[in-house]
């Protein structure tokens, strides 16, 4: 009989989530509103996402995805520069605060200003195990 692999018997005894690389609470998904401060934009629907120290936000649950540090306190700050049609600078600005359960900020065009309101979703079906 052969010997079972380590790896194996954690799948076994605690399910895929047994062999992360990273705690679960160090994983989540925050989802809401993304609400410009004034007529300049229509509200929109975002998606912001923590793993192991870092986050990403989708302003628009587009393509564009905003990129940085999770830091002390739970303090967020991203930058992404891209160009616009006109083929001039286009910079967008992430900051904002998380705790466990909430993402509040501000995100930030060259044309308007969104005030970001997310809660933490948690589904289990967005949990992805670094294996």
């Amino acid at each position: 009989m052969k010997p079972l692999r380590l790896g194996t018997c954690l799948l076994m005894l605690g399910g895929p989530l047994a062999c992360c690389g990273a705690p679960a609470s160090q994983e989540a998904r925050y989802t809401g509103t993304v609400v410009p401060e004034t007529a300049c934009g229509q509200a929109s629907h975002g998606t912001l996402t923590t793993s192991k120290g870092r986050f990403n936000f989708a302003p628009d649950d587009g393509v564009l995805l905003l990129a940085g540090d999770v830091g002390a306190g739970g303090a967020l700050s991203a930058t992404l520069a891209t160009q616009g049609a006109d083929r001039k600078g286009y910079i967008m600005r992430f900051k904002g605060q998380m705790d466990p359960e909430h993402v509040h900020g501000h995100y930030t065009t060259p044309r308007c200003t969104f005030t970001v309101s997310f809660d933490r979703n948690h589904s289990r079906q967005f949990e992805v195990p670094y294996l």
